[in-house]
């Protein structure tokens, strides 16, 4: 058990991952959780169906899920293709969107881009024990390190601060609209097919457009509800998280179109 500081800093962990469901992965972690901070800490599961190692779904759905968190949580990413290497892993600690834990490779890359904080490269020496796997680092350092910020560790304690700007990052495209057309990246497609873009709400202003993918060039139209037009139509839609969708009436878009997080989009005026 670790021993609760005299203000408990973070209530709730907010738990991402590629583990999925099928093995015993998730409730491991969960139960490392709660028997350190002797179940003092909540833990809400955002997601562990992102795929394999998928960096920019992880970067996504974590992302988004803090911008409705409360203030006292801490989000816990781990999606770490490099386990049990060198790699650093990171304590984001921001003004208002609670702490994040995760390793630097990049799936914090829209938490730096959409919070203001400071970061910190845990020395692990303080924080785990003897015993450590190196294939299971998400029982063995992540949760031992989570349960020591929110039960009142001060972040800047657990290593050097680092500017956010030295962490890695995926790569993105960042739209640029010029002469009726841009190039985009596909941030995430969603359990749907929705295939949502980087390019901002309400900045395309035709009523049709042409979205360009490595598996060709397909018409788009725009709309203001996923079943506003007929089916098998693809559709261009303002996202509930401030970027345009495209979407397939009844069917995924992603598979149609041959997009995938990462994937680089090209949209133009038809």
């Amino acid at each position: 058990m670790i021993q609760r500081l005299a203000t408990m800093r973070y209530s709730t962990i907010a738990f991402t991952s590629d583990f999925g469901l099928e093995d015993h992965y998730v409730s491991v972690v969960k139960f490392v959780i709660k028997r350190l901070s002797n179940g003092e800490v909540d833990v809400i599961d955002v997601s562990h169906s992102l795929g394999r190692h998928n960096l920019y779904r992880g970067a996504y759905v974590s992302a988004v899920a803090a911008k409705y968190a409360p203030q006292d949580t801490l989000h816990l990413i781990v999606v770490d293709p490099t386990v049990g290497t060198k790699r650093d892993i990171v304590v984001f600690e921001t003004e208002r969107n609670g702490v994040f834990i995760a390793p630097d490779n990049g799936v914090l890359t829209h938490a730096y881009e959409w919070f203001s904080g400071t970061g910190y490269l845990a020395d692990l020496r303080s924080v785990v024990g003897k015993d450590v796997s190196s294939t299971f680092h998400g029982r063995d350092v992540f949760a031992p390190l989570a349960v020591k910020v929110a039960m009142g560790v001060e972040p800047s304690s657990l290593g050097r601060g680092v500017d956010p700007d030295d962490l890695k990052r995926l790569k993105l495209t960042r739209p640029n609209l010029r002469k009726g057309a841009v190039t985009c990246s596909v941030l995430n497609v969603d359990v749907f097919g929705n295939v949502i873009t980087n390019i901002p709400n309400h900045t395309l202003n035709q009523d049709s457009y042409v979205v360009q993918s490595s598996r060709g060039a397909f018409k788009l139209a725009k709309s203001q509800t996923y079943a506003s037009l007929q089916a098998d139509s693809l559709l261009l839609i303002n996202g509930s998280e401030g970027f345009y969708e495209i979407a397939l009436n009844g069917k995924p878009a992603a598979a149609l179109i041959g997009a995938e997080p990462g994937s680089e989009l090209s949209v133009y005026e038809d």
